[in-house]
């Protein structure tokens, strides 16, 4: 009787544990990009790297406006990764990279430690960021390498209009 009575609080103190666990979980999908889903956790995550890199305090005036940029951002940078994925590029300026991330960090009046700082405290990734950038970089190198021989510039033109 006794083991029947621990089996009991056991199985009962379990499945309350799950339902907590159920409960924290939240994440659905809230759009599509291709086959890329979009989560609510990616989208509040989007919004709290908004509201830190403009420097924006997030409150009832702007919420909306935030998650509208938002949205619009990961499904821009969605389709650009699925381009990139597509086209096989992986080329980037690794310079360019740091000098992004620096002046990034100087816009907000801080080393980039201080931004690894700020980023770790919010939950966010500084791994993220530099992708994000990467991301940038890459479909600005595809854009280039899909254009480049499209480009032709009149150097008299522009010498007479520059007068």
């Amino acid at each position: 009787m006794r083991k029947i009575l621990i089996f009991f609080f056991i199985t009962i103190f379990l499945f309350c544990q799950n339902k907590i666990a159920f409960a924290q979980i939240n994440n659905s999908i809230i759009i599509t990009v291709g086959d890329n889903p979009i989560t609510k956790i990616d989208l509040l995550k989007e919004i709290k790297l908004i509201a830190i890199l403009s420097n924006t305090q997030i409150d009832t005036k702007n919420r909306e406006q935030i998650k509208g940029l938002a949205i619009k951002s990961l499904i821009k940078r969605n389709i650009k990764e699925v381009e990139i994925k597509k086209r096989n590029i992986s080329q980037y300026n690794r310079n360019q990279l740091k000098a992004i991330l620096k002046n990034t960090s100087m816009k907000l009046g801080l080393e980039v430690s201080g931004l690894k700082e700020i980023l770790e405290r919010n939950n966010l990734s500084y791994e993220n960021l530099e992708d994000r950038f990467k991301t940038d970089l890459k479909w600005n190198f595809m854009i280039f390498q899909i254009y480049k021989n499209k480009i032709s510039l009149n150097t008299a033109e522009v010498e007479d209009k520059i007068k």
